[in-house]
């Protein structure tokens, strides 16, 4: 006859970073005068579930803070739009040389930062829909390339292309493509602080039998803090000074 059991769920590290979620069902086994004779433990790897338990919270907390983003952004712009229009109504008024038009440009100059931030989370609480189309990843590239390397004279950063023939030619959004590259080689250049590569590559693959390309963007910095790892993906978190998260 079985007995007390026990119920426990552990995450079991199997070698480098594959972790699992095992839940263990653990029962003692007595004989008819209550004495325990053995024991039986059912351990079942629950990862796959975690997992899909871990995203759908996640995408239930995306949804709330994009409502939340569309409506202050929607606030905030209604006074900002106040604030550089009077801006640069007194800006037309002041003389060239007098230093309080100066002054006025910082705050119009704000006002446009501020504004493009709020763009920024507007696109991102508004759904999207891809748009796909036949792309060359390695034009794309390049062109990033070419655009970070002009912005970014001064950095010391070598911007490397590796885009393999058969992952040259994708089905993608150009845009976002265009924009997911764009902000990763950027913040690989930032993360170099100094002399140092960023690295484009493109290599085609299969996934679950279905043909894809792998796109890695690295860089010879000093790399993602251990702890930020969790949360890197996450919007609105950055670990740098005057970042968005966007």
């Amino acid at each position: 006859m079985a007995g007390h059991y026990r119920r426990e769920t552990v995450r079991r590290e199997l070698g480098g970073h594959d972790a699992r979620t095992i839940s263990s069902v653990a029962c003692l086994v007595e004989d008819s005068a209550g004495r325990p004779i053995g024991a039986i433990q059912l351990d079942r790897d629950i990862t796959r579930l975690c997992t899909l338990e871990s995203q759908l919270y996640q995408q239930q907390k995306l949804a709330d803070l994009g409502k939340m983003a569309a409506g202050l952004a929607h606030e905030i712009r209604k006074p900002l739009n106040g604030i550089k229009g009077f801006a640069s109504i007194l800006q037309r008024k002041l003389e060239g040389g007098d230093a309080h038009r100066r002054y006025v440009g910082s705050i119009i100059g704000a006002a446009d930062r501020l504004n493009g931030m709020l763009g920024r989370l507007l696109d991102f609480a508004r759904p999207d829909e891809l748009s796909l189309a036949p792309c060359d990843l390695r034009a794309e590239a390049e062109q990033i390339a070419e655009f970070v390397r002009a912005e970014e004279p001064d950095s010391g950063a070598v911007i490397a292309l590796e885009v393999a023939d058969d992952a040259r030619m994708v089905l993608a959004d150009r845009d976002k493509i265009k924009q997911v590259l764009l902000n990763l080689v950027k913040n690989g250049v930032e993360a170099l602080a100094g002399p140092g590569q960023v690295r484009i590559e493109a290599h085609a693959e299969r996934r679950d039998a279905a043909a894809c390309v792998r796109v890695k963007v690295a860089d010879t910095g000093r790399g993602i803090p251990p702890e930020c790892l969790d949360r890197v993906l996450e919007p609105f978190y950055t670990d740098k000074e005057g970042g968005t998260g966007l």
